[in-house]
């Protein structure tokens, strides 16, 4: 004697999305020096320095071995994001802008040129990178 038995069962499947929530944090915590690479494929460098007066620098290295001084003329936070205006630029190269996601410890930017061009960086406070290689430091080899 053979006996079967089986299961079927069907429904529908939802999809559940979650939005990002606001991270109290102190304005006061973005000033200092951020380091950042491109998200494109990590070969342009970017050291960005907010000043407590609104104002800043940021300093690129690109993939071609180019060099940029870039002074931020002002800088805010609206809700959980950072904008930055940059002097007015000559070039298409320059930027106008940074509009920045503020994740814990981690901007999350979009950079956008004079000419229209994006490109998209990921910052990390100087302090944080330092510290986590003396703690890499102390392990020994």
């Amino acid at each position: 004697m053979f006996l079967a038995c089986g299961v079927l069962v069907s429904g529908c499947r939802s999809t559940t999305y979650y939005h990002a929530l606001p991270i109290p944090f102190d304005d006061g915590q973005l000033i200092g020096s951020w380091v950042g690479f491109s998200n494109h494929d990590g070969t342009s460098w970017y050291k960005l320095t907010l000043l407590a007066e609104g104002r800043g620098i940021m300093y690129s290295q690109l993939e071609i071995g180019t060099t940029f001084t870039n002074k931020i003329t002002t800088w805010q936070v609206n809700d959980n994001g950072l904008q930055c205006k940059f002097e007015d630029g000559k070039s298409g190269q320059d930027p106008s802008s940074l509009t920045a996601t503020i994740m814990r410890s981690m901007l999350n930017a979009t950079l956008t040129g004079v000419g229209g061009w994006k490109g998209d960086i990921q910052f990390l406070p100087i302090s944080l990178l330092e510290d986590s290689l003396t703690k890499a430091k102390a392990l020994g080899p």
